[in-house]
């Protein structure tokens, strides 16, 4: 078969690389880099602002731990069968027990011995929770009797945050 003019550029033009082949196609063209430059600045420019004000995460981080630290004073008060006071004013709140047994103490217990809590905060005592300064503490005074139950109906409150209820029947914490 003879091969013509047109044969020969169709050889020559295929013998230089197409910018479109995906084996040479490397790296990024101007108009991708220049939408992710956009992109990331509007997104820097909505979410950054959220990190700037800490005092969201402070008063989110302390009701979270204040929570936990009133269960974890209940089963204190289940496990080791005592009488667990909890005494809450606008430095913190704070935990101590009672160490007669229970058949022994009248009611109100007399608690003097401070419960340690984990991962306490230790600037303001192993057994008590200080408020971060954006956060303001209501003042609250109960105890856990040593079958888990509340002294009474209690709702601590605090800014920037809902209520803490522990219930009277059942020492139930939300």
């Amino acid at each position: 078969m003879p091969r013509g003019k047109g044969d020969r550029v169709v050889a020559l033009l295929s013998f230089w690389p197409s910018p479109w082949d995906p084996i040479l196609a490397k790296g990024y063209t101007l108009v991708e880099l220049v939408i992710v430059i956009i992109v990331v600045g509007i997104l820097a420019a909505t979410i950054m602002p959220r990190f700037a004000n800490r005092a969201d995460f402070d008063q989110a981080g302390f009701h979270d731990q204040a929570a936990s630290a009133l269960q974890y004073a209940r089963k204190i008060a289940v496990a080791s069968r005592r009488y667990v006071c909890i005494t809450g004013n606008t430095t913190g709140l704070s935990f101590q027990l009672d160490p007669r047994l229970p058949e022994s103490v009248t009611v109100p217990p007399t608690c003097s011995v401070a419960i340690s809590l984990p991962g306490a905060n230790n600037s303001c005592g192993t057994n008590k929770i200080c408020p971060p300064s954006s956060v303001t503490l209501g003042a609250s005074s109960f105890y856990f009797d040593p079958q888990g139950r509340a002294s009474a109906t209690t709702t601590i409150t605090m800014t920037g945050q809902p209520s803490i209820r522990v219930e009277q029947g059942t020492g139930y914490v939300h």
